[in-house]
């Protein structure tokens, strides 16, 4: 499976749902990305760095966990719940999230 024709180009995470095959990840060009069934879907657009490091489905919804860099360059922790980001720190001090847990009740 190729995901990508970017040099630098790392897949951090994988989870299969069914016949699904979902893909975190963090291109060279400093896009944290999302690709399911070997397409991608957008996370932050090309004008913010970002970077996807755990992708879990859960309850029918796919969430991603990474970080967002601010305008002031710091990475802020954000995971995304169906491709909308949800911040988690404030951006006053460099913050990324490696790992997400999705516990359903």
């Amino acid at each position: 499976m190729k995901l990508t024709n970017n040099i630098g180009t790392t897949a951090s995470s994988i989870f299969v749902s069914g016949t699904d095959v979902y893909v975190s990840g963090y291109e060279a060009n400093n896009l944290g990305d999302l690709w399911k069934n070997e397409l991608p879907l957008e996370l932050t657009g090309s004008s913010a760095g970002s970077a996807a490091n755990q992708v879990a489905f859960a309850g029918g919804h796919i969430f991603v966990g990474g970080a967002v860099i601010n305008p002031s360059g710091v990475p802020v922790v954000t995971y995304w719940k169906d491709g909308v980001p949800i911040p988690i720190t404030d951006g006053t001090h460099f913050a990324t999230a490696f790992a997400l847990a999705v516990v359903e009740r």
